[in-house]
């Protein structure tokens, strides 16, 4: 059990050093321009849960890539709609090794005032 520990800290440990070592894809640039950015996002996910009978641990890989929606669809669309496409990949490590894997599309629409 000590072996798989060290290794989930050294794969958070390598992808903070990756994230980190390049600013340009830590820090999202907005620039003064017309056409709305493409937007990326990466995330990696450790963690337990509870179950009454065993405690079932995970590790996971996140991440998501958003687009204007009339760049994707080829058609008008109000302003704050974007589409917007998330995965997910991973696997339960205890009790049983169970793959987990994710995929969505969706269309969001930005509410100014929130």
């Amino acid at each position: 059990m000590l072996h798989f520990n060290f290794l989930k800290y050294l794969v958070c440990l390598a992808i903070f050093l990756i994230f980190s070592s390049n600013p340009k894809i830590a820090l999202s640039d907005d620039t003064a321009s017309d056409e709305i950015p493409t937007r990326y996002g990466l995330a990696a996910v450790l963690g337990n849960t509870y179950d009454p009978e065993t405690d079932i641990r995970f590790i996971q890989l996140c991440g998501f890539i958003m687009w204007d929606y009339e760049r994707v669809w080829h058609h008008w669309a109000p302003d704050p709609l974007r589409f917007k496409v998330e995965f997910t990949a991973g696997m339960t490590t205890s009790p049983k090794t169970r793959a987990i894997i994710s995929v969505d599309m969706m269309a969001l629409y930005y509410l100014d005032f929130f």
